[in-house]
């Protein structure tokens, strides 16, 4: 006999299947934590793929079952919209995560943590309306990021520009350019946080890391060395943000002055 089971709101109503079938589900009223996050969101996380799903996820799902948290997670995506189109919200933000223990045996969870999905395009009013109203909100206190190769490449293999990066420039103008980071790339060139993604954030690696380790070392606090790797990177990284706001004869002076 054939079971068909549907991840939806609707096909969940019969939970003694889904936990018949193995599935653990979640324990919390989500209707209520849905009403209750949408009016007040306090986590909004980038990046809805796999890695979202089995950490941050999985995390809110175990204090929301505990009643820890009453309010759940709001996800957003903004390179591969088909994720939130064809799987989050056609599912009503349910997902499956599906974990392999190290003795064979296979864990399988709802997850219902994630109570609204949205598209991060800026060229799509309604979407990016929405990402606006919800970072306008008091409530807000967390937002988090996963960052893969989808995220900070620009070349593949071979050295090669990627179609999508491509595809992000063709065409691009003053008019059509909607980031300071874009129009100063077109008017000098400069690559800002793009070239530091391509390069694998050097600055990070390379500058800020090592100027925080040192001052940790040398008996200061976890601020002040904070402080101290914030002055490297000035000096030693150009700031599109601000060249945008001073000029380069600001943003030169900075990085003379940190460098002293």
């Amino acid at each position: 006999m054939v079971i068909h089971m549907k991840l939806s709101k609707a096909g969940l109503e019969n939970r003694a299947q889904w936990e018949a079938a193995g599935y653990a589900l979640p324990e919390f009223d989500r209707e209520a934590v849905t009403a209750a996050t949408k009016e007040a969101p306090f986590w909004i996380h980038f990046g809805a793929g796999n890695i979202f799903r089995a950490f941050q996820a999985n995390v809110v799902q175990r204090l929301l079952n505990e009643g820890v948290l009453d309010r759940g997670l709001v996800v957003a995506e903004g390179f591969d919209y088909e994720i939130v189109e064809k799987m989050n919200r056609p599912h009503d933000d349910y997902t499956i995560l599906v974990t392999l223990k190290a003795d064979g045996n296979v864990e399988k969870t709802v997850i219902g943590s994630v109570v609204e999905s949205c598209i991060l395009d800026s060229g799509n009013e309604e979407e990016y309306g929405r990402l606006k109203e919800i970072f306008r909100k008091d409530s807000l206190q967390m937002v988090s990021f996963t960052i893969t190769e989808k995220g900070y490449s620009l070349v593949n293999g071979k050295g090669e520009t990627l179609p999508a990066v491509e595809a992000d420039f063709a065409g691009l103008s003053d008019e059509t350019a909607h980031t300071t980071g874009q129009k100063l790339y077109l008017r000098q060139g400069l690559a800002g946080v793009r070239g530091e993604a391509a390069r694998g954030f050097p600055g990070v690696s390379e500058i800020a890391l090592p100027a925080f380790q040192r001052a940790l070392d040398s008996g200061r606090s976890r601020n002040d060395a904070g402080a101290v790797a914030l002055l490297h990177l000035i000096a030693k990284v150009t700031d599109t943000n601000m060249i945008a706001r001073g000029g380069q004869s600001a943003a030169k002076r900075a990085a003379e002055d940190c460098a002293r």
